[in-house]
């Protein structure tokens, strides 16, 4: 991995951010140390069935795949943004970390936890066949719901 040296007055150099992805997690805060945390391990028990079952203690494991996700995250994206330009001002800076960032979120999260659903996971669960059929935005008189949104309509006009 290539390191990059030069620090903004008042900004932390790649020391610094060295030094604070090398802290404890709690000391970083909860939204930088597991990206796991958005949704947790329910998607894997409802999507990826077989693969969740062999995990032993599924607490640990996501504590450990959420810091080692963080860590490649932060690898990756040192890399992605790449050196300084010698004029390069704050925002473009910033700027271009947040977009390194995001890329390698996309990235490292689509390899280790984003993964394809097992062929036996069944998204019946997520279909709702009592929920009705939305109604179009716009109807012309020759669509089937025609009647019934003009029906609605006349009864809101009448109401009002």
């Amino acid at each position: 991995m290539r390191r990059r040296h030069g620090t903004i007055k008042g900004q932390l150099s790649l020391d610094d951010f060295d030094a604070i992805q090398e802290e404890e997690p709690a000391a970083r805060g909860a939204a930088d140390d597991e990206p796991l945390r958005r949704d947790g391990p329910e998607p894997w028990a409802r999507w990826l069935p077989a693969r969740y079952s062999q995990i032993q203690d599924p607490d640990s494991y996501f504590a450990a795949l959420g810091q080692e996700v963080a860590r490649r995250i932060g690898d990756l994206m040192l890399d992605l943004a790449g050196g300084d330009p010698p004029e390069g001002e704050y925002l473009a800076k910033v700027a271009r970390l947040n977009v390194a960032r995001r890329q390698a979120e996309e990235i490292v999260l689509a390899e280790e936890v984003l993964l394809d659903p097992e062929p036996e996971a069944s998204p019946a669960e997520e279909e709702n066949p009592s929920a009705p059929e939305p109604v179009p935005a716009v109807v012309e008189r020759g669509h089937p719901l025609w009647e019934q949104v003009n029906a609605e309509q006349m009864e809101r006009l009448q109401g009002s």
